[in-house]
């Protein structure tokens, strides 16, 4: 146990608490496994810092159904308990994002997070220094992703893809065919590829005129415009 760990329960202690109290969580992400180590390893530790503690089994979930970790959450944020012991940080949370998200959350109300395998304590320093290169790593992540994104974008649209969904077809109450919503989408790709292929500016202009689409309008004019730089018009 760390110095500062000591020191921060010492202070639990002097605030008129016999003991701090601790919650546990041990997880597991298949029905057929077991988290009897994850518990062993988890009690010998609390019973070493000589923290009172309640245990919190988690089976099968998933990043978007947690309710017992939801639950737990719950009552930290009562003051329940005065920190969270975890085994390794992955049965806390898989997902980064999230878990930069919990740990600043956990720092900002002065509630203990220890993880046993990684040897994380944010009531440390040093734990507070992992803290903020995992922060940094999720930021660096999100870069990536939008970076990507604007580069698949970008070369989308180079090679001439029309991007976006499908337009929304209106139609009368009750008059939902799934025959007339493709006949208006075949209306509509027809058109976007006529116009794209065309250098005919008299054809373009009778499309422009023809259809009320925001999207093929604004693909007319826009060839339109290509032509009229080359010197087409």
């Amino acid at each position: 146990m760390s110095p500062e760990l000591t020191e921060k329960l010492n202070a639990i202690k002097n605030d008129g608490k016999k003991k701090p109290h601790f919650a546990i969580l041990v997880r597991v992400s298949t029905g057929d496994q077991n988290y009897s180590m994850q518990k062993t390893q988890c009690e010998e530790y609390a019973k070493k810092c000589g923290f009172t503690y309640e245990i919190f089994e988690e089976k099968e979930s998933t990043r978007g159904t947690r309710p017992i970790k939801q639950k737990l959450m719950n009552r930290l944020r009562k003051k329940e308990f005065d920190g969270v012991l975890v085994y390794s940080l992955s049965r806390w949370e898989r997902s980064l994002k999230i878990i930069v998200s919990d740990m600043q959350e956990f720092i900002d109300k002065g509630i203990v997070f220890v993880s046993l395998k990684e040897n994380i304590d944010f009531s440390t320093a040093t734990g507070k220094l992992q803290f903020h290169i995992i922060a940094a790593f999720c930021d660096f992540e999100r870069e990536i992703i939008r970076e990507r994104t604007i580069d698949g974008l970008k070369r989308a649209r180079a090679e001439g893809k029309t991007l976006g969904r499908p337009p929304r077809v209106y139609e009368e109450k009750g008059n939902r065919s799934k025959k007339n919503y493709q006949e208006r989408w075949d209306i509509y790709h027809e058109a976007m590829e006529s116009i794209k292929n065309s250098t005919d500016a008299n054809h373009i202009t009778n499309d422009l005129l023809k259809h009320k689409q925001k999207k093929i309008r604004v693909s007319a004019i826009r060839k339109l415009q290509e032509l009229q730089l080359q010197g087409a018009v």
